[in-house]
């Protein structure tokens, strides 16, 4: 972004994938209010680029852009790209290695992938501002390859005594950890998941930013510091992929199609200016501000996390079995 940045501002879940007849101006509403409020985005982009030939390496649902979709990257000026997903290594190294290349072609800062032992975790956004990125197990329960090895490029596991270190040496500075983590089309973060953020935040993040979900989910004040669980998708398209030699046609759910941007200013402390909600269609993504009391639940809500976790996740698993069950059926008379 060529103007000055005041604020960061944090986007959900972008693939690009099937949104090569995407209009630019789709995103005219956000793009207008990041430039009238000198807002730089951190975007989370869980689509590698791909070309056509490229092999999948995992055997389950798997995510690809084409190149030139780069335009949509171009016209939103991101800040920061972050690249620790579950879907960044879909296709192996040659998926990885694109994505950076195009990437470094056209002059965007990116972090949260490599090989082993040389993973860019860390950015220095600002004098005042770094930022870390990880994965969790959590974000991919189909037990497909995901962390970074020796040879193949992918996104960090957790490291608290990496954030402590970081935060020890940059006492001054605000540290921002986001993370790739949770159940997905879930509204309530598992018990686990809270624990982990409460962790991070002991270690000496600032502000926990959470992916994966693809639905927004609360804000919790831990230590008087925030952590923003889930903050959806900021534009899933519907989109059609290849599964067991089978193309599979995945429309995108009510809640997919909302996210939020928290706001902030890293100026001193970490002070949340405003949140606003992503409301995409047909036509064009809807911006408004929402007020942070709508995100924040009460004790007694949490109090009954476990009962509304149990109940929604047996809700989601019975929904998602019958619908494989029905699709095992059907392919018995083809």
């Amino acid at each position: 972004m060529s103007q000055q940045v005041k604020y960061y501002g944090y986007t959900g879940d972008l693939v690009l994938q099937d949104t090569d007849l995407l209009e630019l101006n789709y995103f005219s509403e956000i793009k207008k209010v990041c430039i009238d409020e000198s807002i730089g985005l951190i975007v989370n982009l869980e689509s590698p680029f791909i070309y056509k030939d490229f092999i999948t390496i995992k055997d389950k649902v798997c995510l690809g852009a084409n190149q030139r979709n780069v335009d949509k990257l171009h016209y939103l000026s991101p800040k920061l790209i972050n690249l620790s997903n579950n879907h960044i290594n879909d296709f192996g190294n040659d998926g990885v290695q694109l994505t950076l290349k195009i990437l470094l072609n056209n002059n965007f800062n990116s972090f949260g992938v490599g090989k082993r032992g040389d993973i860019k975790i860390i950015d220095n956004t600002a004098d005042n501002l770094i930022n870390m990125a990880f994965t969790l197990r959590s974000s991919d329960q189909s037990g497909s390859l995901l962390f970074a090895t020796d040879q193949v490029y992918g996104p960090s596991d957790l490291d608290l005594e990496l954030i402590s270190e970081v935060k020890k040496n940059n006492e001054t500075k605000n540290l921002v950890v986001s993370v790739h983590w949770g159940t997905e089309d879930i509204s309530i973060p598992d018990r686990e998941t809270r624990i982990i953020a409460r962790k991070i935040i002991d270690a000496g993040a600032d502000l926990v930013i959470g992916h994966h979900p693809h639905i927004v989910q609360p804000l919790e004040i831990y230590k008087e510091k925030m952590i923003f669980y889930s903050v959806g998708n900021f534009y899933f398209p519907d989109i059609k992929y290849s599964f067991r030699n089978k193309i599979v046609e995945k429309k995108t759910m009510k809640h997919q199609l909302i996210g939020i941007v928290p706001v902030f200013d890293f100026s001193d402390t970490v002070r949340l200016v405003k949140i606003y909600e992503i409301r995409n269609n047909d036509q064009k993504q809807i911006v408004r501000i929402i007020k942070p009391k709508k995100l924040i639940k009460s004790k007694v809500y949490y109090s009954f996390f476990p009962i509304l976790y149990k109940k929604n996740e047996s809700m989601r698993l019975a929904k998602y079995y019958s619908q494989r069950l029905v699709e095992k059926i059907t392919s018995c008379f083809h």
